[in-house]
């Protein structure tokens, strides 16, 4: 399936005291040049802020959420204007430094509400806000599965005898690429829910691991009531599982449930050698606890990986399994 829309949403990681819109007490450490100058500086300055590019099948919504502010150590008598700007030359310099490996975003894809933020006079916090943009007919180039790296830097302030600091003139905003196929909107499950007798017959676990789980145990989810379960053997953080359909269908949704298991990411394959990811649970909505699918999925093969908790009480009284993992089809 070939994805071309993009959703991208982009949140932040609240540090200290501080946040991104906040201009509360500050016990930053400020740079000494040996000159006396006062310093515009960001609150939280080096911080990386996550971000996220989803891609999906439908739809495109442009949401980013990249909010900063700048400050003064000191209130001037006059208002001072603080003049911002993106520097993708920061990006290599802070991939080594880090060990990471983000890109620089494509020209003309991040935008900005205004060059510059005004601290207004008797006092040293901006009274406006930064805020990062993604145009409609830009998103789609930010899919690069590595991500981006936004450097905003201060370039200037107007004032006299103010400066930019040395040290705290830079906020990075990250933008993370994920794919998923998983419609956080959707109202009902579409397609047919595979009956027990059907599941029974015609799936076969292809192999298990981590957990002690097992292949053998795979029919118990096709029992009746309590005993309706696919047991974990030990206690582990991770188990993952391939099941054969045993033809192609058009996969519409899944559901699996277990109180132990914190998040489950979902991969489809036709062949069993080219997969394809459907989601992780833990970052989508559900309905009734079926995950529904943009549209109808071509699958034979899923592999389920699955997090599992290792303080859940349940793993000493037998509590720990599956409790349920089925699909839907649109056939």
């Amino acid at each position: 399936m070939k994805f071309k829309n993009i959703f991208i949403a982009c949140g932040a990681l609240f540090f200290g005291a501080a946040t991104l819109t906040s201009c509360g007490s500050d016990d930053t450490a400020y740079d000494i040049d040996g000159i006396a100058h006062e310093r515009v500086y960001f609150a939280n300055a080096g911080v990386l802020e996550e971000g996220m590019v989803v891609t999906t099948p439908v739809g495109s919504i442009v949401s980013v959420k990249g909010l900063f502010n700048v400050r003064a150590t000191k209130a001037a008598a006059k208002a001072m204007r603080v003049a911002l700007d993106i520097d993708n030359s920061l990006v290599d310099a802070y991939n080594k430094a880090n060990g990471t490996n983000y890109l620089a975003a494509p020209e003309g894809t991040i935008g900005m509400n205004s060059d510059g933020l005004t601290i207004p006079s008797d006092t040293v916090c901006s009274a406006d806000t930064l805020k990062l943009t993604v145009a409609d007919d830009k998103a789609a180039q930010l899919k690069d599965r590595r991500g981006y790296l936004v450097p905003v830097v201060i370039r200037s302030c107007d004032a006299e005898g103010y400066r930019p600091s040395l040290n705290l003139s830079v906020r990075y905003l990250h933008i993370a690429s994920v794919e998923t196929v998983i419609n956080d909107n959707a109202g009902s499950v579409p397609g047919k829910q595979v009956s027990k007798a059907e599941a029974k017959v015609n799936w076969k676990c292809l192999s298990a691991s981590g957990a002690g789980l097992s292949p053998e145990g795979f029919a118990g989810l096709f029992g009746n009531g309590w005993n309706a379960r696919w047991k974990f053997g030990r206690k582990e953080a991770r188990s993952s599982f391939v099941v054969d359909l045993g033809a192609v269908h058009k996969l519409t949704a899944f559901t699996i449930a277990g109180q132990v298991i914190t998040n489950t990411v979902v991969e489809s394959s036709t062949d069993n050698s080219a997969w394809m990811t459907l989601g992780a649970t833990k970052e989508h909505k559900s309905v009734n606890q079926w995950y529904v699918l943009y549209g109808a999925i071509p699958a034979r093969y899923l592999r389920v990986t699955m997090d599992l908790d290792e303080s859940f009480w349940g793993w000493d009284y037998d509590y720990s399994s599956i409790s349920r993992f089925n699909l839907a089809y649109d056939d």
